[in-house]
């Protein structure tokens, strides 16, 4: 848990852990705002492209800028829930 919320920047408590793993998931979502990796990896796939190096640089960069919004998205709303459940 400790290695997590190094990683994210923001304390996660044990009994928020699941809860938080749910809205990283959302926010892989399109509906949350995030683009697709995956849609971007089968689309090259399927186009028949080999996967020069800069192409898979790309990939990786799209992979790790999906991964940090779904992080922040998490945060973001397990923010709003610690709030609400404050008042």
């Amino acid at each position: 848990m400790n290695d997590l919320s190094e990683m994210i920047g923001v304390t996660i408590e044990p009994d928020e852990l699941y809860t938080f793993l749910f809205l990283h998931e959302v926010g892989h979502t399109r509906e949350a705002g995030n683009e697709c990796y995956f849609t971007a990896l089968i689309n090259h796939s399927l186009s028949g492209g080999r996967r020069s190096a800069r192409r898979r640089r790309e990939l990786k960069n799209i992979y790790l800028r999906t991964e940090k919004f779904a992080d922040d998205f998490a945060i973001q709303e397990l923010l709003k829930l610690r709030e609400e459940r404050a008042n």
